[in-house]
C-alpha cells in the first residue's frame, strides 16, 4: 500500500475522533439516522433516506475473476476467448448538509481506478480511471415514528480515462503505423441525472431495514450507445446489538440490482451485488467499520458471469 492510499485509510478512521466531542457532551446529544430507538448503521450499496448534516468517507479496494476476453482477428470477428482478471481501487467522500427538517442538500466526489492483472486482461482491457463529481437533493416525503421515505435526485458528471493497448495495435495494422498516441489514451466526461425514492422501516430498537429505487438518465462514457437507463433496486437490514447486549458492534446485510452500468462501462451489463458490514456503533456521532461485497456481472462479450469481490472502509460522521 502506498504512503499516500495509507494516510487516507488512517485518516479515514480518526478524523470521526477528533471531530466527537467528549463523552459527556455526547450524552445529552441526539442521536441521527434513527427511527423508534432504532439507529441505522450505513452501507455502500443503498443510501439512507435521512434527511441529516452527515460526512461519510470511504476507501476501498477489489478484485474480478473469470473475465472472458475475447480473440479477435482482423475483421473484427471473435475466435476464441481467455481468462484474464482485473483490479481495482476504490476512494468517495461525500457531505450532505441539511437546510430545513425536510431538506437537504449535498456533493459527494468519487474516484474508481481499473486496470488488468495478468497480461491477457491488461492488453484486452487495458486500465481505466473513472472521476465522479455529483450535486445531491433529498427531501423527506413521508415520516412517521417506525418509518420515513424521501425522494431524491443528483446530477452527477463522470470523467473517464482510459488506456487501451490493444485498440492502438489495430490502429497500426489497420492505418500501417502511426504517428499518435490518440488510440492509446482516451479520455471521455458526460452528465447523468438520477432521481429515486429511498425508505427506512424500524423494527425494533436493534433492527430496521432499508430500501431504494433509482432511475438513471444520460449519455454514458466512450460513446456505449448500447446502454439502456439503468434502474437500480436495492434493500438492506442492520442489527444493532448496543441496545439489547451492550455490545457496541452491528451488521448490516445488503443486496442491489443494477440493470446496467450507469457510466457505460464497456466490460459488464447487469449484475447483482450482495454486501455484509461490520461496524462499530458506540457512539452516537459516528460510526466506522468495513464492508465485504461479492457482485456477480453480466459481461458484455460473454455468456458467463464475472464475479467481482470488494472490501471497503467506512465511516459516517453525524453533525
Amino acid at each position: 500500500m502506498s504512503p499516500n492510499v495509507r494516510a487516507i485509510a488512517i485518516a479515514s478512521f480518526f478524523v470521526p475522533l477528533l471531530l466527537a466531542p467528549n463523552p459527556s457532551t455526547a450524552e445529552s446529544a441526539p442521536t441521527r439516522h434513527t427511527l423508534a430507538d432504532h439507529r441505522f448503521l450505513p452501507t455502500t450499496l443503498v443510501q439512507d433516506p435521512f434527511v441529516e448534516t452527515t460526512l461519510q468517507l470511504g476507501l476501498g479496494a477489489g478484485r474480478a475473476v473469470g473475465l472472458k476476453v475475447p480473440v479477435l482477428n482482423l475483421a473484427g470477428e471473435t475466435l476464441t476467448t481467455l481468462d484474464g482478471n482485473l483490479g481495482f481501487l476504490l476512494l468517495a467522500l461525500g457531505y450532505q448538509q441539511r437546510l430545513s427538517n425536510w431538506l437537504s442538500l449535498g456533493a459527494e466526489l468519487s474516484g474508481a481506478a481499473r486496470t488488468g492483472t495478468t497480461t491477457v486482461a491488461l492488453i484486452a482491457e487495458g486500465a481505466t480511471a473513472i472521476y465522479q463529481a455529483a450535486f445531491t437533493a433529498k427531501a423527506r416525503i413521508l415520516e412517521r415514528p417506525r418509518y420515513l421515505v424521501s425522494g431524491t435526485v443528483a446530477a452527477r458528471n463522470n470523467t473517464g480515462y482510459a488506456i487501451s493497448p490493444l485498440d492502438w495495435a489495430r490502429e497500426v495494422i489497420d492505418e500501417g503505423g502511426t504517428d499518435s498516441t490518440s488510440a492509446l489514451l482516451s479520455k471521455d466526461s458526460t452528465w447523468v441525472f438520477t432521481a429515486g425514492v429511498r425508505g427506512s422501516y424500524a423494527f425494533s430498537p436493534t433492527v430496521g431495514a432499508t430500501g431504494i429505487t433509482e432511475l438513471t438518465l444520460g449519455d454514458p462514457l466512450f460513446g456505449n450507445d448500447d446502454v439502456k437507463a439503468p434502474v437500480l433496486i436495492g434493500a438492506a437490514c442492520d442489527v444493532d446489538f448496543l441496545p439489547v447486549t451492550g455490545t457496541p458492534l452491528g451488521l448490516v446485510g445488503s443486496l442491489l440490482y443494477r440493470s446496467d452500468s450507469s457510466t457505460g462501462d464497456d466490460v459488464a451489463n447487469s449484475s447483482v451485488t450482495a454486501g455484509l458490514g461490520i461496524f462499530y456503533s458506540g457512539r452516537k456521532e459516528y460510526a466506522v467499520g468495513v464492508e465485504l461485497s461479492y457482485q456477480s456481472a453480466e459481461q458484455k462479450n460473454s455468456d458467463e458471469n464475472m464475479n467481482i469481490v470488494q472490501a471497503r472502509l467506512l465511516t459516517r460522521y453525524d453533525f
